[in-house]
């Protein structure tokens, strides 16, 4: 919903949000993740915000999944 609306968001953008088809990417990628860890993770497939003109990004995300994957890696649970 940031990514979409900046800080300028309430519930009803929120459920908005909600409702987005997933990205077709991203639902690829959550099989091959999940096919690969079994019940070790619960992925959820990214929304596609292809349509929005100017994206607000700060990069939290992206973030926290490379360590968790990283992690995963070492301990061999991935």
């Amino acid at each position: 919903t940031r990514f979409w609306y900046g800080d300028e968001f309430g519930k009803k953008e929120y459920e908005e949000a909600e409702n987005l088809p997933d990205k077709k990417e991203s639902k690829e990628f959550c099989k091959k993740i999940e096919a690969k860890a079994g019940d070790v993770i619960c992925c959820l497939p990214a929304k596609d915000l292809t349509f929005v003109e100017n994206p607000t990004v700060v990069g939290l995300g992206d973030f926290f999944a490379g360590g968790l994957l990283a992690q995963l890696t070492v301990e061999r649970r991935l």
